[in-house]
């Protein structure tokens, strides 16, 4: 019998089922990929047996997931790889399409520890074949051991730019140039900021070494660059941009990069509250009733801090006291975050983006477009997507919901956090008529 359902086997879903099954609850895990890891330790068990050389050289922040993976695949719970979450209820109810078609979970509580995405960041050209995340690009390290073709830049910055490059040197290639956009205005650096660079002092200590290997490597960094364009006929050729001086530099790949920000659709699905964070301009939920977040679902802190999480909200599905050790580490992982967000704030680009720069992927809806929707709908993201379709295609939103909100927000002289975030309705993620005509034989 399963006591306890959760969504996502990454660092927080992980530790949530390992916890829960080592007392006594009957635990169910589903999850999209076809191996436990995440985004983070993303096919590291099939990388360490098949690709040692590759597993070696992603280093000590990958390798770092195989004890809580090989802890979970030795645990007797009920895992579901390939199933793709395309509902769920305030009342836990949820539905996933796997292998075996549509199924239907009825369990007593449900943690989502549906993970963090990239944040949007469109500027000319970034719909060119050969554009991707930092994310995305290191994922397909993970999965295949592939490099993307050369000359890479990456524009953005920030922790996981910074280790991909390592990772990239790492195994043979090599980032030719980092483009860091101006930033927003960032927060000061305060005492309690400094506290927290302490706190995760070990952290420090890695980023430091990355960016000497990069001053080491001799890759070139063009700060607060504006204007920034990628070009191409077919695909991506160069980067443009200003910085002391128009340049332009070759590149068959563009990686572009802003940070993390929760993967917000399960939890909005759910009906659950949210609150914005103003240092990571972006929406995080909070658990209630019968569904509990867990991990960077809830708001950005780590690898780390998501597998705290997601043993914390074991013992909250359980009805037991989060114990007071667990409590501390967390808090000393929100203390290095604050610093964090305050070295790496947003950058803020979705604002300013180029009139004609498409920022809803899906229907091709251009920067102009949503502005002088906004400036005639007024601030409601519900009615702009009901005339421009931002939030209707494939990707639910995922790729210009903070984007529209940010064009919304300029375009009205509105706070970002007065416009919200627009409504999400199930099915999340496609789901065939089959599947769904055959529901009423689905179990779970």
């Amino acid at each position: 019998m399963t006591d306890l359902l959760v969504v996502g086997a990454g660092p927080a879903g992980l530790s949530a089922a390992l916890t829960a099954a080592r007392q006594g609850a009957g635990v169910t895990v589903v999850d999209n990929r076809s191996e436990p890891g995440g985004n983070i330790y993303a096919a590291l068990t099939t990388t360490r047996a098949q690709r040692p050389a590759v597993y070696r050289r992603l280093g000590s922040s990958y390798a770092a997931g195989a004890a809580l993976i090989d802890a979970f695949l030795a645990t007797d719970i009920d895992y579901r790889p390939r199933h793709v979450l395309w509902h769920v209820d305030p009342d836990g109810t949820v539905a996933t399409s796997g292998p075996e078609g549509a199924t239907v979970f009825r369990t007593g509580t449900v943690i989502l520890a549906t993970g963090a995405q990239e944040r949007p960041m469109p500027l000319p050209g970034w719909t060119l074949p050969g554009v991707m995340g930092v994310g995305a690009a290191q994922l397909l390290l993970k999965t295949s051991g592939d490099l993307p073709d050369g000359p890479i830049v990456i524009v953005g910055t920030g922790p996981l730019a910074l280790l991909y490059a390592q990772q990239v040197a790492a195994c043979g290639g090599r980032v030719a140039a980092f483009v860091e956009p101006r930033p927003a205005v960032p927060p000061p650096i305060v005492p309690r900021h400094l506290q927290g660079a302490w706190a995760g002092r070990h952290y420090v200590l890695k980023g430091l070494g990355y960016l000497a290997a990069r001053a080491w490597r001799r890759t070139p960094v063009y700060r607060k660059a504006t204007g920034i364009a990628v070009l191409g006929a077919d695909r991506a050729e160069a980067v443009r941009f200003t910085a002391g001086g128009e340049t332009e530099i070759p590149a068959r790949t563009v990686l572009l990069h802003d940070g993390v920000v929760p993967n917000v659709n399960p939890p909005a699905a759910a009906d659950l509250p949210f609150a914005r964070s103003a240092t990571q301009a972006c929406w995080s939920p909070s658990s209630h009733g019968r569904v509990l977040v867990a991990g960077d679902a809830g708001g950005i802190l780590g690898a780390a801090a998501a597998a705290l999480s997601g043993e914390a909200a074991a013992h909250r599905a359980l009805g037991r006291a989060v114990p007071a050790r667990l409590t501390r580490a967390l808090e000393r992982e929100r203390a290095f975050r604050r610093f964090i967000d305050a070295a790496y704030p947003p950058l803020g680009n979705a604002a300013l983006a180029d009139p004609e720069t498409p920022v809803c992927r899906c229907e091709m809806v251009t920067a102009r477009r949503v502005q002088d929707t906004a400036a005639l709908t007024g601030t409601d993201p519900n009615r702009l997507k009901s005339v421009l379709r931002c939030g209707m295609g494939p990707c639910q939103g995922r790729m210009c919901a903070l984007s529209v909100e940010a064009l919304i927000a300029r375009a009205t002289g509105t706070p970002a956090e007065a416009v919200g975030f627009h409504r999400i309705r199930s099915p999340i993620a496609p789901v065939t008529l089959g599947e769904l005509a055959d529901l009423d034989t689905a179990h779970g």
